[in-house]
């Protein structure tokens, strides 16, 4: 039999471990969806000309330079599923803007009053709507997301208004570039009860990405100062095939360090994938993240730009 805490296990071990998982504390928000940031351990802070990038840090958006849609979509252990779509309106609106909607659906629960009677299946999920919008002053990008966050476990629902406030700076020929982002800061709107207390899931992420000037390859290092006074390290990179795809691996430092003494847990924290175009204006990326004993996680992520 399906549990919620099976499923709030399963899910806080992809996190790593480092966050008290929970559906009252809308930790969906943390957890990456689109492919390319899963492959490279969770890093791109300061460099992603990819639209899924600005979950990570909304200053990217000015990176963005063709019209583009994307789709993601991640099945977790326990029937989790999560997915995300966004779009670009830069154009059509005559500023830098995205808008995206994305959620997280934990599957049917079968509910049990306290004595143990059946009340019935259940659901539980989470739903949101997002827009992006940046600004440069020179070498320097700044980014501002607003996201309405809905969350629902059988009768009882929360609302929440957050913000990402992302900057990003640029050396130029030099190839390096950084970023700076907090991340969830907000209220919440609406509690699940009158006894609940949700707090949000901030957090304060730092980043630097290079690319090698004679090797087709960019490095990532990116550090998280999560809201429960822990911290985690996160490195990834990407090496540019000559084939127009490209290929991608990270390293979870956090979930590597929880890792148990088995040989189902040696890949536990790795991460990988690739991607790349398959056509003119289709792009397919794939990431990977091992969960150790509770096996893996397969992130899929098609875009279309124009």
């Amino acid at each position: 039999m399906r549990t919620i805490r099976l499923a709030l296990i399963a899910a806080g071990l992809v996190l790593g471990g480092t966050a008290a998982w929970g559906l009252a504390s809308l930790e969906s928000l943390n957890l990456p969806v689109d492919a390319a940031t899963a492959a490279r351990g969770g890093t791109g802070i300061a460099w992603e000309e990819r639209l899924e990038g600005l979950a990570l840090n909304p200053a990217t958006l000015l990176l963005i330079e063709r019209k583009q849609l994307s789709t993601s979509w991640v099945g977790y252990v326990a029937d989790i599923n999560q997915y995300n779509a966004m779009m670009t309106l830069s154009r059509e609106v005559g500023f830098p803007l995205a808008i995206g909607l994305g959620g997280m659906h934990f599957g049917r629960f079968e509910g049990r009053d306290i004595w143990g009677n059946p009340t019935g299946d259940f659901t539980a999920q989470d739903i949101m709507l997002q827009a992006t919008t940046a600004y440069q002053w020179n070498q320097l990008q700044a980014g501002l997301t607003t996201r309405l966050v809905y969350s629902a476990i059988e009768q009882a629902s929360c609302t929440a208004l957050t913000v990402d406030l992302g900057t990003r700076y640029s050396l130029g020929a030099s190839g390096w570039a950084g970023g700076l982002v907090l991340q969830n800061a907000g209220f919440v709107l609406s509690e699940y009860s009158g006894t609940s207390d949700t707090r949000l899931p901030w957090r304060l992420r730092a980043g630097l990405a290079k690319r090698l000037k004679h090797l087709p390859l960019r490095w990532f290092l990116d550090y998280t100062l999560l809201g429960n006074n822990r911290d985690e390290l996160q490195i990834g990179g990407e090496f540019y095939l000559p084939v127009g795809w490209t290929l991608r691996g990270g390293y979870l430092f956090e979930q590597g360090s929880d890792r148990l003494e088995s040989l189902d847990e040696a890949l536990r924290g790795v991460t990988f994938g690739l991607g790349g175009a398959i056509t003119t204006h289709w792009r397919l990326d794939w990431g990977y993240t091992s969960l150790g004993v509770l096996g893996s996680v397969n992130h899929i992520t098609l875009g279309y730009g124009f």
